[in-house]
C-alpha cells in the first residue's frame, strides 16, 4: 500500500505570472502530506519533478518528509498529468513555471517554503529564490 496521496486540483490566481492576473488560469494537480506531528517554524517542502517525470517520482520522499515534521507538497507542473496544459510553447518558461509555484504558495496560504528539484525541476527550484525572493 502506498502512502502517496491522491492529488487535489487547485486553480491558481495567475497573480505571479509574467502577464499578471490577466494570464489564463492554470490548475495544478497537487499531492500533499501533512506532518503527523506539527513542528512550529518548519517550512513546507515543495518538490519539483523533472522531465519526463511526474510528482509521483517523489512518492518515497513525501511520507519521509511528512514523518519528519514537514508539510510535503508535490505538484505536477503545468503540462503534466492532471495539470493544465497550455498550447503555446511560450507558456512553459521559467517565469511561468515559477509563477505557478508562487501562486500555489499563495493558494495554500504559505509565505515561505523550501524547494527541492530533480532534473528540469532543479532549474525551477533554483530560479524560485531569484524570481520570488
Amino acid at each position: 500500500m502506498s502512502d502517496f496521496p491522491d492529488p487535489v486540483h487547485l486553480t491558481l490566481s495567475g497573480a505571479n505570472q509574467p502577464g499578471g492576473a490577466n494570464s489564463t488560469p492554470i490548475s495544478l494537480a497537487v499531492h500533499e502530506l501533512a506532518p503527523v506531528r506539527s513542528e512550529d517554524g518548519r517550512p513546507p517542502v515543495v518538490f519539483c519533478h523533472g522531465f519526463p517525470d511526474l510528482a509521483h517520482a517523489w512518492r518515497h520522499q513525501l511520507p519521509a518528509v511528512a514523518d519528519a515534521g514537514f508539510r510535503a507538497i508535490a505538484p505536477n507542473q503545468r503540462g503534466y498529468d492532471g495539470s493544465s496544459a497550455p498550447d503555446a510553447i511560450t507558456d512553459y518558461g521559467l517565469g511561468q513555471l515559477c509563477g505557478d509555484l508562487a501562486d500555489l504558495l499563495d493558494e495554500l496560504d504559505i509565505e515561505r517554503a523550501v524547494f527541492i528539484g530533480h532534473d528540469w525541476g532543479g532549474f525551477v527550484a533554483w530560479a524560485m529564490p531569484v524570481l520570488f525572493p
